[in-house]
């Protein structure tokens, strides 16, 4: 069903995500549904209560990082330079703001609407974007595949290589960055994550023995095991619905093994157990 996919997203009032699209004669997206992107441009849709799993639209290949923003809509960064949103209803996707090289990573601040956080790959930085101002360059040397940003407006993000966790104020003059978790060792590269009101993240690392989704105390900065290993290869994102249960997408890049179960797994709350869905 899945190929290589790369980013998810959970819609409903209780977090933040975001994407990029194109118009398309689908069912607008309700709560309670999780988003996935697919760098071939494929945006899919999980549905929670009726476990079903449809196409909802294609954008811009390519596209890296979805965040849901609400109302009803979501951000996309596409690894040819730009943003764009998604009109969930209309399916009508939009450029809005460009002029990056790789934007691997999306967030969109609660606090100032339209305000975006963006890790850009291709050039090792942090920025932030409020169209339609061109991005301002928060830090550099930070290479990652992901962003998060809380409602105080703390930015978290995560470093390749070795694997940490790192946070930066965007307020405080002049910006620094600190890392404040680092990873075990087996956890080759940093994926994907989630920050919890509740000072916690879960966080996806691949490419390595410690495969898996890990638990993070964001103020003490100590690691635990959610889950790491089989069945999960590659787990590229992850995401918190309001019961606690996380949804995982792996994608085992560049190639399945043989009997590879890919795509969307579940992990209840509490972890323990792991459920393939699709």
């Amino acid at each position: 069903m899945f190929r290589a996919r790369n980013a998810i997203s959970l819609t409903g009032a209780a977090l933040l995500f975001a994407a990029t699209g194109a118009a398309a004669a689908a069912a607008p997206v309700e709560q309670g549904q999780v988003l996935i992107s697919e760098t071939s441009g494929v945006i899919w849709q999980y549905d929670i209560a009726a476990d079903t799993l449809t196409e909802l639209t294609r954008v811009e290949p390519s596209n890296f990082d979805i965040q849901y923003t609400g109302p009803r809509s979501l951000l996309i960064g596409n690894n040819e330079g730009f943003l764009s949103e998604l009109d969930l209803t209309t399916l009508v996707e939009t450029t809005v703001v460009d002029g990056f090289e790789e934007p691997r990573g999306v967030a969109v601040s609660a606090r100032a609407g339209g305000t975006y956080y963006v890790s850009d790959v291709g050039a090792c930085s942090i920025l932030e974007a409020s169209p339609p101002c061109d991005p301002v360059l928060l830090a550099s040397d930070v290479c990652g595949e992901n962003v998060a940003v809380t409602k105080q407006g703390v930015v978290y993000f995560g470093v390749y290589g070795p694997p940490a966790l790192g946070r930066l104020d965007p307020t405080a003059d002049p910006t620094t960055t600190e890392i404040v978790a680092t990873f075990p060792d087996g956890a080759e590269q940093i994926n994907g994550f989630v920050v919890t009101p509740q000072g916690t993240a879960y966080v996806t690392a691949g490419d390595g023995l410690g495969r898996g989704v890990y638990e993070v105390d964001l103020g003490t900065g100590d690691v635990s095991e959610v889950w790491v290993g089989e069945p999960l290869r590659n787990p590229e994102d992850v995401a918190l619905d309001q019961n606690g249960n996380l949804y995982v997408v792996d994608s085992a890049f560049p190639q399945p093994p043989e009997n590879y179960l890919p795509g969307l797994y579940r992990i209840p709350a509490g972890g323990g157990s792991i459920e393939p869905l699709y």
